[in-house]
C-alpha cells in the first residue's frame, strides 16, 4: 500500500488510489504516523491533497500540526546552540533535522525530529560540549569506544522526554570504514547569517541518508522517504559514479549499495525515475520481519555482510552482537 502511494508522488505517470477503503488501511499502519507530515506537505504540494478522503486528510494534517509546532520550538534550541558555537568560533554542521526538512522537503514541520544531530570538527569536540552545557544542557552518555558521537539533554518543564544533543565527528563508527569526514566539510558551504555553520552539499546529504538509512537497517517509512525525496529534489547533484568511487575509497560501497538496492526493490518504479545502475539482488529485505533461522540469517547478512573487508565486517558482527546481547539482571 505504501508502495502504491509513494508511486503517485514520484512517478508522474501513475495516479492516487480512488478507494477510500484503500487509505483507511495505510491510516492503520503500524509506521505510519513517522512519515505523515512528510505526506501531508507532498501531497499539498503536488495539488493531489484533496484526491484522498477528507478522513485521511484530516489525519495527516493533525500529525503535520503537532510536527509543526514540536520543531518550531527544537529549531529555536538549535539556533540558539549553533549561534553560541558561532560566537566562540567553533565550526559546526547541523545534521538531518529541522534544517534537512526546510531544505528538501520544503517546510520547517514536514519532517519528525525529536534530536538535535550537529558535526564538529574532532578537535573541538570538548569545546562545543562546555558551550552546549553552558546553555542547560548535561551530558548524558559519554562517547562509547568506537563510537563517533556523544549525548547532552535538558528536562523540560512538563515534558517527560528530554531534548537530546547528539555532537557527531564522524558519520560511522570506528575501524568499520577510511571514510574521512573531513571531505564532507571540503564541500560544505557556510549558512546565512553565520560565519563559522555551514551545511553539506547536497552529494554528501544524500550519502550520509544512505548510510544513515544502513545504520537504522530502514526501521522507519522515514528512512525510505528521505532518500526517495533527495533523488527527486536533488538527483542532478547526486552522482552515482562519483558515489561508487567515493565509497569504494571508503570501504563503504557495499553498505550504499545494500541501501540503495533495498530502496529500488522496494519502490521498483524508481528504476526509471531515477535509474541506480549498480543494484543487487537484496535476498533479505532489511524492512521485512523475520523470525526463527530466517532472524539469524539476517542479522548475519545485515551484521557481517555489509562491509567491504571482513575485519570491518567482524567488527560490525562483533559490536552487532554486543548491543543486541541480551541485558542479564543481577541477582540481589
Amino acid at each position: 500500500m505504501v508502495i502504491e502511494l509513494f508511486r503517485s508522488l514520484y512517478d508522474h505517470q501513475a495516479t492516487l488510489p480512488t478507494d477510500e477503503n484503500f487509505y483507511g488501511k495505510v491510516m492503520n499502519l503500524d509506521r505510519l504516523s513517522s512519515i505523515a507530515p512528510q505526506l501531508y506537505m507532498l501531497l499539498k504540494d503536488r495539488g493531489l491533497i484533496n484526491q484522498t478522503p477528507s478522513f485521511f486528510q484530516e489525519y495527516l494534517r493533525e500529525a503535520h500540526t503537532q510536527t509543526l509546532f514540536k520543531n518550531i520550538f527544537i529549531k529555536h534550541q538549535t539556533e540558539k546552540i549553533i549561534r553560541a558555537l558561532d560566537k566562540m568560533g567553533i565550526e559546526v554542521i547541523p545534521l538531518k533535522g529541522v534544517f534537512f526538512s526546510e531544505s528538501y522537503f520544503g517546510h520547517t514541520g514536514a519532517r519528525p525530529t525529536s534530536d538535535i544531530d550537529l558535526l564538529v570538527n574532532r578537535s573541538d569536540i570538548h569545546k562545543a560540549t562546555d558551550c552546549i552545557k553552558k546553555l542547560g544542557f548535561s551530558l548524558e552518555e559519554e562517547a562509547l569506544l568506537g563510537h563517533f558521537h556523544c549525548s547532552l539533554i535538558k528536562e523540560l518543564p512538563g515534558s517527560p522526554v528530554p531534548i537530546c544533543v547528539e555532537v557527531h565527528w564522524g558519520i560511522l563508527k570506528e575501524d568499520t570504514s577510511t571514510l574521512e569526514v573531513k571531505e564532507f566539510w571540503e564541500e560544505s558551504t557556510p549558512l546565512d547569517g553565520y560565519n563559522f555553520v555551514y551545511e553539506l552539499s547536497a552529494y554528501h546529504t544524500f550519502y550520509l541518508m544512505c548510510l544513515h538509512a544502513w545504520r537504522h537497517n530502514f526501521d522507519s517509512f522515514k528512512c525510505y522517504l528521505d532518500l526517495l525525496q533527495m533523488l527527486y529534489v536533488s538527483g542532478e547533484h547526486i552522482d552515482f559514479l562519483r558515489l561508487k568511487d567515493d565509497a569504494r575509497q571508503h570501504k563503504t560501497w557495499t553498505r550504499v549499495v545494500r541501501t540503495l538496492s533495498i530502496l529500488y526493490q522496494t519502490f521498483p518504479f524508481m528504476r526509471k525515475v531515477r535509474p541506480f545502475p549498480y543494484e543487487r539482488r537484496v535476498r533479505y529485505a532489511a524492512s521485512t520481519k523475520t523470525t526463527g533461522a530466517l532472524k539469524y540469517v539476517n542479522f548475519i547478512d545485515y551484521h557481517l555482510l555489509s562491509y567491504d573487508s571482513p575485519k570491518h565486517g567482524l567488527i560490525g558482527l562483533y559490536t552487532g552482537m554486543k548491543e543486541h546481547a541480551p541485558i542479564q539482571k543481577v541477582k540481589k
